[in-house]
C-alpha cells in the first residue's frame, strides 16, 4: 500500500521522490457511501505529507482537476457543503481530528 501511495502521489501531484521520503501512514478510514447502485463499504488508506511552503503540486495523469491550499476554516465550510466529494469527507474529517482542529 505504501508503494502505491508513493506512485499515486508522483502521478497525481508530481511530487518528487526526495519529498516522498517523508510520507507517513496515518491509518485508514472506513465508511459506507450510497450511490444509485446501492450502499457500498469503502476503506481509504490515509497518509500525511508535509510539503515545503513553496511547493506547487501539478497533475500529470489527468485524474485530478485542481489543487487548492485552504485555511482550516474554509476546509470545514467545504466539507459541510453539498459540493464536497462524498468519499473525501471522511478523510478530511480524519485529518482535522488527528491534528486537533476539531474534536
Amino acid at each position: 500500500i505504501h508503494e502505491t501511495a508513493i506512485k499515486e502521489a508522483g502521478e497525481e501531484g508530481s511530487i518528487p521522490q526526495n519529498l516522498l521520503g517523508k510520507l507517513k501512514s496515518a491509518g485508514c478510514v472506513s465508511f459506507f457511501f450510497e450511490s444509485e447502485r446501492g450502499l457500498f463499504p469503502n476503506t481509504e488508506f490515509v497518509y500525511d505529507l508535509e510539503l515545503p511552503p513553496d511547493f506547487v503540486p501539478s497533475n500529470s495523469d489527468g485524474e485530478v482537476e485542481e489543487f487548492e491550499l485552504l485555511p482550516v476554516s474554509e476546509c470545514l465550510e467545504r466539507v459541510l457543503s453539498p459540493h464536497f466529494k462524498t468519499t473525501s469527507i471522511p478523510v478530511s474529517l480524519d485529518f482535522l481530528i488527528r491534528h486537533g482542529y476539531i474534536t
